[in-house]
């Protein structure tokens, strides 16, 4: 029996294989990098503090938002 990536558990492998999911890794790290430019009253524009668009800039490539994947 030969397993494959869409017969398990790994999410995007269900909806468009690993290089969908390569490039949910390039997005989010595209806008995290874009996050990282903003200044203090263009991060309170959209809701978000210094410390929280840190804490988002600082999360490694591979961890996309899960509403991405559903």
């Amino acid at each position: 029996m030969q397993r494959t990536l869409t017969g398990t558990s790994f999410g995007p492998a269900r909806r468009g294989g690993v290089w969908a999911y390569l490039g949910l890794m390039f997005a989010a790290s595209r806008q995290r990098a874009a996050l990282g430019q903003l200044d203090a009253h263009s991060l309170r524009d959209i809701g978000i503090s210094a410390q929280e668009a840190q804490s988002e800039i600082a999360r490694p490539f591979w961890q996309v938002p899960g509403h991405w994947l559903r």
